[in-house]
């Protein structure tokens, strides 16, 4: 694993995380708007049975409660909304990181395949610029000079590459190297 892939599983994980915590507590919120909703409606509810018995005390401690229920359902939906922002956010910024991850990993796969490619230029630059080894192996009645002509090579270059001490004795089953021009 490459330290770009490193990185990006390590940016992903912490986004991840955060979106999924996020997630939670958005989902926790929108339970407790529900209860607050459930809980204002039953306020209600009671506020007007109350308010249909006609006992003016009994229906105005039943208002102050209804009015004090709606006041908690208002603000559970507010922090809902604001957690649903959040979480938003929060994703927003996890596909920015992956993002970012995925283009760091592009650039270094491109970097990596120029470098590859620059590396094979050279190879071949240096095996352009060597020259190719030729071999040629005696056979009986080979002689210096004509192995020399076979290649358009001068024999004296063929004694001093393959270090020949007398060019007159040469045998059958040698191998020489046989220079370039």
């Amino acid at each position: 694993m490459g330290l770009f892939d490193k990185i990006k599983d390590a940016l992903t994980e912490d986004d991840a995380e955060r979106a999924a915590k996020a997630k939670e507590i958005a989902d926790k919120a929108q339970d407790a708007a529900q209860e607050a909703q459930a809980t204002a409606t039953a306020a209600r509810q009671s506020a007007e049975e109350l308010a249909a018995k006609a006992d003016p005390t009994k229906a105005a401690a039943s208002a102050q409660e209804a009015a004090a229920a709606a006041a908690r359902e208002e603000e559970a939906r507010a922090s809902a909304a604001a957690t649903a922002a959040a979480t938003q956010q929060a994703l927003d910024d996890a596909v920015a990181a992956e993002k970012a991850a995925e283009e760091a990993a592009a650039a270094a796969a491109a970097h990596k395949a120029h470098e590859a490619h620059v590396a094979h230029q050279a190879r071949a630059a240096a095996a352009a610029a060597a020259p190719a080894k030729r071999t040629y192996t005696v056979v009986k009645g080979d002689t210096l000079s004509e192995i020399g002509q076979k290649f358009g090579v001068d024999w004296r270059e063929i004694a001093k590459v393959n270090k020949i001490p007398n060019p007159d004795l040469i045998h059958p089953g040698q191998v020489f190297v046989i220079p370039n021009d």
